[in-house]
């Protein structure tokens, strides 16, 4: 064989394994992607397609809507933007791990279908998708288009995928109590049925002070900052012997906040009747709950706000 042919037959032979390289490359590529893509098969990566959101259950029927500004929770209170945020990134990293064994695939899709959660998602054109949810974990998705239950997780994360999804109208809803805009504020008053305590916060010109005492103004200022902040830890349902608690007895405090439109925002406290150092107040008609920490909080005095001789 002359040398002539030897690099022939070389160029033909590394062109043969060129091609089988890039042959196995790309079956390697577009199995990743397929893979990829069934992992993701629940997935909605695009949250701002969405604008209603209904999770129907047997303890309870939750609908999520966008108003254009914000997210409102059965067209009655404003929703808490931690959840809404919690729900969308769930579901835009949902990923499928394996589906359901064949021999309960059958009785776990009965399962999920009579005591899960129907999830539907409808978008501003009008379409709509449909799944449901296990009620516990480990999280089985399950739709009509993929009628296995298949295993989902959150990539990164040992969390119970379902919870978000179980959530009740309550525990969607902001709990947010004053969330006063400083630029607004006018006043706060806490009164003391029980003790001469009471004290008013002024903002003058957006200085802010208390009228007729010496303030140690750090300990106002943090006052106020965490105030401004406060939330319940839970809004309760409604209960006899709570609402028996609010008519007969006097609250350990009322917080009224005012903003320059008038308006006034209020909270009464009492102590929780169960003996815990936690805290029941009514706001907006309703029943809510803080813990200790919050409680503490709630409860500061005019003379916690004075400031103290040199």
């Amino acid at each position: 064989m002359t040398q002539r042919q030897k690099n022939i037959r070389g160029l033909i032979t590394s062109g043969i394994l060129l091609v089988a390289v890039l042959a196995w490359e790309g079956w390697e590529y577009r199995s990743e992607m397929q893979e990829t893509a069934d992992r993701s098969k629940f997935a909605i990566p695009d949250a701002t397609r969405i604008s209603k959101v209904e999770l129907q259950s047997a303890q309870d029927t939750v609908h999520l809507e966008f108003d254009g500004t914000r997210w409102q929770v059965n067209q009655a209170w404003p929703a808490d933007r931690q959840m809404i945020t919690v729900f969308f990134a769930t579901l835009a990293q949902v990923e499928t791990k394996r589906p359901a064994e064949a021999s309960r695939a059958d009785s776990l899709r009965n399962s999920i279908q009579q005591e899960g959660v129907h999830v539907r998602l409808s978008e501003a054109d009008g379409r709509t998708v449909d799944f449901r949810v296990s009620s516990s974990s480990p999280t089985y998705f399950v739709s009509e288009e993929y009628p296995i239950p298949e295993l989902v997780t959150l990539p990164g994360y040992r969390v119970d995928v379902s919870a978000i999804f179980r959530q009740t109208t309550a525990a969607w809803r902001d709990r947010r109590i004053f969330n006063f805009n400083w630029q607004n504020f006018r006043s706060l008053r806490a009164t003391f049925p029980r003790e001469a305590n009471d004290f008013t916060i002024q903002s003058v010109n957006g200085v802010f002070t208390v009228p007729d005492m010496p303030t140690d103004t750090a300990r106002m200022n943090e006052y106020l900052d965490a105030i401004s902040l406060l939330q319940a830890d839970q809004i309760l349902s409604p209960d006899r012997s709570r609402d028996s608690l609010f008519q007969y007895r006097s609250p350990e405090v009322k917080i009224s906040v005012e903003d320059l439109a008038g308006r006034a925002y209020e909270l009464e406290v009492w102590a929780n009747p169960d003996g815990s150092n936690s805290k029941i107040g009514r706001w907006q008609g309703e029943g809510v709950l803080f813990n200790a920490l919050r409680g503490r909080l709630l409860l500061t005095t005019r003379t916690a706000l004075q400031r103290r001789p040199q």
